[in-house]
Parts: structure tokens; C-alpha cells; sequence
């Protein structure tokens, strides 16, 4: 991984056989960010997806094991248990032109992928929400 400060934030480089998630969490952690958004273009392998099914209250889960495009990844960081959460959305191409998208659990890079951590500038946590058996956005902390 290659790191560079920018305003409001940073932008990293991982690099072929880096996880995206864990890379992500570990480097926000290892610099003291609080709440931020996340997005992402570059390759991927190895990944899985997910589709939140309402009725069960459980992810339906794909895994994707081709090299893929990482059209666009979007989402956010934020805490749960003190602990920093990527919420993120992920659209995968392959080389047929089609895409696959949803909820983003993991994924290798297989090339490079370009990620940009834009900071909030306050620390947003999540709640267990029992109907919906999900840990929801909650609260606001400044600073």
C-alpha cells in the first residue's frame, strides 16, 4: 500500500493480493481516522458480494472469483463497539460488459485499486437495530 495525504483526507494505493477491506480498516486505524467517505475504482478477485434479503434479515451472499473491474465502489466508515465499519456498495464488470453490484464483504486486488478516504471531521457511530437485526447509523460525535 502506498499512502498520500490530500486535503480532507487521503488517497492509497493497494496494490495485487492486498484485501480492500481489512486494508482500509487497518490504515484507518493506524492514523487515527474518525468518520469518512470511502470510494474506489481499480481490479478485483476474490470477491464477495451481498444482497440483504428483508424478510430473513440475512445477507444473501455470491462470491466472485474472475479478475473484475472495480467500476465504482462507494461507502463509509463509521464505528460500531468502538471499532471502525466500512459500509460500502461495490459494481464489478467483467470482460462481457456486464455488471454485478451490491453490498461489498471482500475482495483482492488483482491489479491496483485507487481509494479515497475523505474525512468528516466528526465520529459517527452505529446502533444494533433489532427489527431489522442491522447496526444502523446513530449518533454524531464533533471532532
Amino acid at each position: 500500500m502506498k499512502s498520500f495525504k490530500i486535503n480532507n483526507g487521503y488517497l492509497l494505493r493497494l496494490d495485487k493480493g492486498e484485501e480492500v477491506v481489512s486494508s482500509v480498516l487497518n490504515f484507518v486505524e493506524d492514523e487515527g481516522i474518525g468518520s469518512a467517505m470511502v470510494t474506489a475504482i481499480g481490479a478485483v478477485t476474490d470477491c464477495v458480494l451481498g444482497y440483504f434479503d428483508r424478510e430473513r434479515k440475512t445477507y444473501l451472499n455470491k462470491n466472485f472469483n474472475d479478475i473484475y473491474e472495480l467500476v465504482s465502489l462507494n461507502g463509509n466508515i463509521t464505528f460500531f463497539d468502538g471499532k471502525p465499519v466500512l459500509h460500502a456498495h461495490v459494481c464489478l464488470g467483467n470482460p462481457h460488459f456486464e455488471i454485478f453490484g451490491g453490498h461489498f464483504f471482500s475482495g483482492m486486488v488483482a491489479v491496483t485499486a485507487e481509494i479515497f478516504i475523505i474525512e468528516t471531521g466528526s465520529r459517527i457511530t452505529r446502533a444494533h437495530n433489532a427489527e431489522l437485526d442491522l447496526n444502523l447509523i446513530d449518533s454524531e460525535e464533533n471532532g
